[in-house]
């Protein structure tokens, strides 16, 4: 019993620690993070780069990220939008980007708001 009971406790620490892991930095990304890798980053919007592509600033760097109308209802997101997506490295011919499958928040300096959409 002791040792189905130590077990249950590891694979909870370690889902726990999975989650905690999944927050990334621009940089950690840039650096060596391999396509298809899921991703949690926290960030400001710094520029619409058109085609549902954003160029999202963290505190380590910038990186672009691509968020699909459905995630953003359609709207284009204004700079110093913050907000906190999951997705997965995508490797363009010249840069990382991340595609991102989940908004987890969204806070914007005229109307502060916060939701999880995901598809």
């Amino acid at each position: 019993m002791k040792t189905l009971m130590a077990a249950a406790l590891l694979i909870l620490a370690a889902s726990a620690s999975a989650d905690s892991d999944m927050l990334h930095s621009s940089a950690d990304i840039s650096a060596h993070t391999a396509a298809g890798t899921p991703v949690q980053l926290k960030g400001e919007i710094l520029q619409s780069l058109g085609n549902d592509r954003y160029l999202l600033r963290d505190r380590e760097g910038r990186i672009e990220i691509q968020l699909p109308g459905k995630l953003t209802a359609g709207q284009t997101l204004d700079p110093g939008t913050r907000l906190t997506i999951s997705g997965e490295v995508e490797q363009t011919s010249t840069h990382p980007r991340v595609d991102a499958h989940k908004l987890h928040s969204l806070k914007s300096a005229i109307n502060p708001a916060s939701s999880t959409i995901s598809y």
